[in-house]
């Protein structure tokens, strides 16, 4: 095993499920597959969890033929900068007193899977990839699992961004996801929200299309285990010049959040085609 970046604030923690990486299949885009529900699978010792993806198990799937792939089995190597920060009132230390450990904690495929942790108001628990995100199709796909207690509204999952402009995917109230866009449509700040089928302490697929576009021409579409939760069309996605970086993780949390949540990510992919659960 090997320790990642010793964080030691313990008002936010960031840190990755990891037991020794195992050699990657090959990754590339897949098409567009056809809707439809992904099935449960059993247990697994040390993989997936009781009711778990089907897709869930074997190696990480990462390789070439996307934008960018991560599924965190040799750490955060492939991301650019993580932070790690927190400045709310009832900040606590995680649990087991450690900002960043590296544990064997549940994943999907492979054996990592990063895991990130907040516990107040307004933190931050994410990662960065800075990639050119200023027009055109994305497909981000990446299996996802939520573990209680999730008494959180507006928890920021994934962000698009540009020097704080943004477009997020965030919990409303859990389950359900809502996509926000306060900096460059205000007339509309919010969409959704979008009511899914997740569940706590169990992996889903979850995929978010955008289709970037500056003007009234730009789409979002959001598939949960396969099934299509959202699609907007003839909206604004993106500010004039677009986005420069991907964000995951906790990219915040409410002002007046209390107590603590963590998020589980696995095989994050980004793509210009649709990836698919089984990609």
């Amino acid at each position: 095993m090997r320790r990642l970046l010793p964080f030691l604030l313990c008002a936010g923690c960031l840190d990755f499920a990891s037991l020794r990486a195992r050699d990657a299949g090959a990754g590339g885009d897949l098409g567009e597959p056809a809707d439809g529900p992904v099935a449960d699978a059993g247990n697994d010792l040390g993989a997936p969890g009781p009711g778990d993806l089907s897709v869930c198990g074997g190696p990480s799937r990462c390789g070439d033929g996307f934008l960018f792939c991560s599924g965190f089995e040799t750490g955060v190597g492939e991301w650019d900068v993580p932070e790690v920060r927190g400045f709310g009132d009832a900040a606590v230390p995680p649990a087991d007193g450690s900002a960043a450990v590296v544990v064997a904690s549940p994943v999907c495929r492979g054996q990592a899977a990063g895991r990130f942790s907040a516990a107040g108001g307004q933190q931050i628990a994410d990662l960065r990839k800075m990639i050119d995100l200023s027009g055109g199709d994305s497909y981000l796909r990446f299996f996802l699992r939520a573990t209680p207690p999730l008494n959180v509204d507006q928890l920021n999952l994934v962000v698009f961004d540009q020097s704080g402009t943004a477009l997020r995917l965030s919990f409303g109230a859990f389950p359900n996801l809502v996509v926000s866009r306060p900096s460059f449509a205000p007339s509309q700040p919010q969409l959704g929200p979008y009511v899914t089928s997740m569940v706590a302490d169990r992996w889903a697929c979850v995929e978010w299309y955008v289709k970037l576009d500056a003007t009234a021409n730009g789409r979002l579409r959001i598939w949960i285990d396969g099934v299509q939760v959202a699609d907007q069309p003839g909206i604004v996605t993106m500010p004039t010049g677009g986005f420069g970086a991907l964000r995951l993780g906790i990219t915040s949390t409410p002002v007046a959040f209390t107590g603590g949540t963590q998020v589980l990510y696995d095989e994050v992919v980004l793509s210009k085609t649709r990836i698919g659960c089984d990609g």
